[in-house]
């Protein structure tokens, strides 16, 4: 496999590119980032993974250059977590703690590997090539993978169900913005609280940018804003943010129209929206407006 760390990433993506392109680079077809610890955000690395292709300068090339992305992409970990670009297109292997200590494992492994080459890949293309689809919905954005290859490898639906139900926990666990998201609804909630004529469970709310900010300033190590509310609603994370609106009241001619983020309680009803800002730094109501939900929220 080809071996890149978490410094050559995040500082040196473009000599990455170089070494998965070069003539050597495009006879490996496994990248292997080893050992990830703490929080992992990257975009670049989301994007390779889907990508069709891999393009860029190669090696002593005067122009660009590409290979097609066919790369099994392994990142090992004892509890990294991810961000939820990278954990949706991750499958997720746990491998359990042996029953005793066995010394030589990996020469062992490695050793029946040799041995059983052939024989292990003939298994592997037969089960593949006998599978028939189980009749489930897909659980995941690989649809086609996980119809194609999980399920065989699965063998039976009932391995299927439990192996979806670890990969959902895994992915949860993993998932740093869920994290971030649970948190932020609790953060929320508090502070409609506090103000008079407020019910976080039975109103929507429409919060100023400013006043989100107020609360919200100190609850991360990074800056949170009104669109990632937004984005975690349209991740499918919670139900408790409009995942479209960003300017309310909607009527471009009304004095309390400003930006922000619509707060949706889990029991809210009726056609209105209550709003809520800062003023001489004291949060309280400002007015309402209407507001129609588009989606009933569940708690």
């Amino acid at each position: 496999p080809i071996r890149i760390s978490r410094r050559d990433i995040d500082n040196h993506p473009d000599e990455i590119i170089k070494r998965l392109i070069s003539s050597s680079g495009r006879k490996s077809k496994i990248v292997l980032i080893d050992n990830l610890v703490g929080e992992f955000h990257n975009e670049v690395i989301a994007d390779w993974i889907t990508a069709r292709t891999l393009s860029g300068r190669a090696p002593y090339s005067a122009g660009e250059d590409q290979r097609p992305n066919n790369i099994t992409w392994v990142m090992t970990s004892n509890g990294a977590r991810l961000n939820t670009d990278l954990t949706g297109r991750s499958f997720f292997i746990s491998l359990k703690r042996p029953m005793a200590n066995i010394g030589q494992w990996n020469n062992l492994v490695n050793a029946f590997i040799e041995k059983n080459r052939m024989q292990i890949f003939a298994d592997i293309i037969d089960i593949l090539s006998r599978h028939q689809p189980f009749d489930i919905q897909p659980a995941t954005r690989h649809a086609e993978f996980e119809r194609e290859v999980l399920q065989a490898m699965c063998g039976d639906e009932d391995t299927y169900k439990y192996v979806i139900s670890q990969l959902r926990e895994s992915k949860e666990s993993a998932n740093v913005e869920l994290d971030e998201c649970h948190q932020l609804i609790d953060c929320i909630r508090a502070n409609l609280a506090d103000i008079n004529g407020i019910s976080p469970s039975r109103d929507c709310v429409w919060i100023y940018s400013d006043l989100f900010k107020f609360w919200t300033q100190d609850l991360f190590d990074r800056r949170i804003t009104c669109q990632d509310c937004r984005n975690f609603a349209r991740e499918g994370m919670t139900p408790h943010f409009d995942q479209n609106l960003d300017r309310f009241p909607r009527s471009s001619s009304s004095d309390l129209r400003r930006s922000g983020v619509m707060w949706i309680g889990e029991n809210a009803e009726g056609n209105r929206a209550k709003i809520v800002g800062l003023y001489k730094k004291v949060p309280g109501q400002r007015g309402d407006a209407e507001y129609e939900i588009s989606k009933s929220p569940t708690a």
